[in-house]
């Protein structure tokens, strides 16, 4: 390649490292998806993360989904995260994973 490339970033307090810093509003389930992105439709420097699942989810497959919304909340380009919910605990886990 030959031409010097360079990466601009940041240490998070953590140590880990980001290069973005995305404020995103997380729902933990499909029916939050509206309210999420309406949140981040007001609120300059939001991003919401819509997506269809949560509800009629058991088992394995709503761990994943627990999994997965944590996960994308500790990514280290996300700098933070409103978590919306219909179900009191559900939300709670998922905000208590990411916090």
């Amino acid at each position: 390649m030959g031409s010097k490339s360079r990466l601009t970033g940041f240490r998070r307090p953590d140590g880990s490292m980001g290069i973005r810093n995305h404020v995103i509003i997380l729902p933990v389930d499909d029916l939050s998806n509206a309210a999420a992105e309406a949140v981040a439709k007001v609120v300059p420097g939001t991003l919401a993360l819509p997506h269809a699942f949560g509800r009629l989810q058991f088992g394995e497959d709503l761990e994943l989904t627990f999994r997965t919304l944590i996960g994308t909340g500790l990514n280290a380009n996300v700098a933070a995260v409103v978590v919306i919910g219909i179900e009191p605990k559900w939300t709670e886990r998922v905000a208590s994973g990411i916090a």
